[in-house]
């Protein structure tokens, strides 16, 4: 029969702190020397020390970076070589230690409408309370759940996302991920996308009066509530002259529809645009 004790101190720690840790093995009240005794850190084994001649035992361990409350230790021999048939493992009673790290709130705010293909802002506000605030984390930003960029910021910051042209429209989930740093707790937070198609405007200048055969001259811009649409292809037909073109980088176009002689297209007709 063996018997085995543990004591810490301190019994409170942060996260990455170091802590002692000390206890006997012994035997029938005899002391047990130079013998393995593993320290569990949560059921675990996290350290071993090794038992003097008196059966005494102490070292240190540093706290990890679990941000839990807290953390269960216990002492933990069993026989090795020699020792097996003669003795009989034991386990210390489970000594609690208080983990103590710092924790922030993370507020994330997000554009009223997005469009795919057109870059959106996201925002981001830390809330420390009464710890003391970082002064720069790694943050990482995903788009339901696919990672898209990540950043080094302070307690606030403002990011520029580009979306995928081929983003569906609808609800999307932007979730922003602050990593873990030293004593500071990760902190997840997310917003609602909301995403649709930017309705297009089209001005467009048409003579009132065209004489065929000859070009009917046409001009105008196409602008969104984003501002001007650049690159955007554009076909207009008339009868069965069509044109094809590309607005320029204001939004702006200009064209001519080349007409021939024909009675088909003389009084009132229709322009296709698309």
């Amino acid at each position: 029969l063996t018997e085995l004790s543990l004591k810490i101190e301190p019994m409170v720690a942060f996260v990455g702190d170091s802590i002692r840790f000390e206890g006997a093995l012994t035997s029938q009240g005899n002391p047990l020397a130079r013998r393995e005794v593993d320290i569990l850190l949560n059921g675990s084994r996290y350290i071993t020390a090794r038992t003097r001649t008196d059966g005494h035992y102490q070292g240190t361990l540093q706290v990890p970076y679990w941000y839990t409350p807290e953390m269960d230790l216990q002492a933990l021999y069993y026989p090795r070589d020699e020792d097996i048939g003669l003795y009989i493992a034991s386990l210390s009673p489970v000594v609690k230690l208080k983990v103590l790290f710092y924790e922030a709130g993370l507020e994330v705010t997000v554009e009223d409408k997005a469009y795919p293909g057109l870059e959106t802002t996201v925002n981001g506000k830390f809330d420390y309370g009464q710890s003391p605030p970082l002064i720069e984390r790694k943050v990482e930003i995903y788009l339901d759940d696919v990672f898209i960029t990540e950043l080094k910021t302070g307690e606030e910051f403002s990011q520029e996302i580009k979306l995928s042209p081929e983003l569906d429209v609808g609800k999307h989930t932007i979730t922003v991920s602050a990593v873990a740093a030293e004593r500071y707790s990760p902190v997840v937070a997310s917003a609602i996308l909301d995403v649709t198609k930017v309705p297009l405007t089209l001005d467009i200048n048409i003579p009132a009066v065209a004489l065929i055969p000859g070009g009917i001259d046409l001009g105008g811009k196409l602008y969104s509530e984003v501002g001007p649409v650049s690159g955007a292809q554009i076909r207009m037909g008339l009868g069965k002259s069509q044109v094809e073109l590309v607005s320029s980088e204001d939004g702006t176009f200009d064209t001519e529809i080349k007409m021939g002689m024909g009675f088909s297209l003389i009084g009132s007709q229709d322009l296709g645009i698309q």
